[in-house]
C-alpha cells in the first residue's frame, strides 16, 4: 500500500471542503481532525461520532475515488501501525512468523501491540507522570479502564504498580 496515501486523501478533503455538501463537509473535517479513530472504528462508530449517516460515509469514499468505506479507511489504518516501530524486533517473533499465515498474523500483532506501548512511553513527560503517580497514590481508590490500543499499557500499568489484573478487578488493593 502506498504510505503517502493517507496524507493525500487527507489533502483532498481540505482542498474540497468548501465544495462539499453539508453532510460530507461533516464527514470530511471529522476524518480531518480525528484520523486514528477513523482508522479505528468500524463505518458505523465513525457516522455516530460524526452525526451523519454510514450512507455519506460510503458517498464521500466514492467522491475521492475509493470502491468504498474500507477501502477509504484502509490507509489510515495501515498509517497507524506504520507509525509504530519497535526498536527491535526480538526473535521470538521472529519464531512465531515461520508458523505459517497464522503464525505471521500473530507476530504482526505482537509487534502492533509493542510498539503501541513504546509510543505511549515515548511520549510521557516526567514531570506530569511524577503528578500522576502521587495523585494516584493518594487516592483511596483507583478505577482503569482501557479498550484497544490502551487496553495492554493500562494492563502493564496495574501489574507493574502491583495492582490486581484490571480483567479480575476494577478497583486497587488497599
Amino acid at each position: 500500500m502506498d504510505p503517502t496515501l493517507k496524507n493525500r486523501t487527507i489533502a483532498a478533503l481540505r482542498a474540497q471542503i468548501p465544495v462539499l455538501p453539508r453532510g460530507l463537509r461533516t464527514v470530511a473535517k471529522y476524518v480531518i481532525d480525528q484520523p486514528s479513530d477513523f482508522g479505528l472504528d468500524s463505518i458505523r462508530e465513525t457516522a455516530k461520532k460524526a452525526g451523519v449517516s454510514t450512507y455519506t460515509l460510503v458517498r464521500l469514499a466514492e467522491r475521492l475515488g475509493f470502491g468504498g468505506y474500507d477501502e477509504m479507511r484502509e490507509p489510515f489504518r495501515q498509517a497507524l501501525v506504520s507509525a509504530a516501530v519497535v526498536a527491535e524486533r526480538p526473535a521470538w517473533v521472529d519464531g512465531l512468523r515461520d508458523g505459517g499465515e497464522l503464525g505471521a498474523v500473530q507476530a504482526e500483532a505482537a509487534m502492533n501491540e509493542m510498539a503501541i506501548v513504546q509510543r505511549s512511553l515515548e511520549r510521557q513527560n516526567l514531570d506530569q507522570m511524577s503528578r500522576v503517580v502521587d495523585m494516584l497514590m493518594e487516592a483511596p481508590t483507583v478505577y482503569l479502564t482501557a479498550v484497544r490500543a490502551s487496553y495492554s499499557l493500562a494492563f502493564f500499568f496495574t501489574t507493574s504498580a502491583g495492582w490486581p489484573c484490571p480483567r479480575y478487578s476494577s478497583s486497587r488493593a488497599t
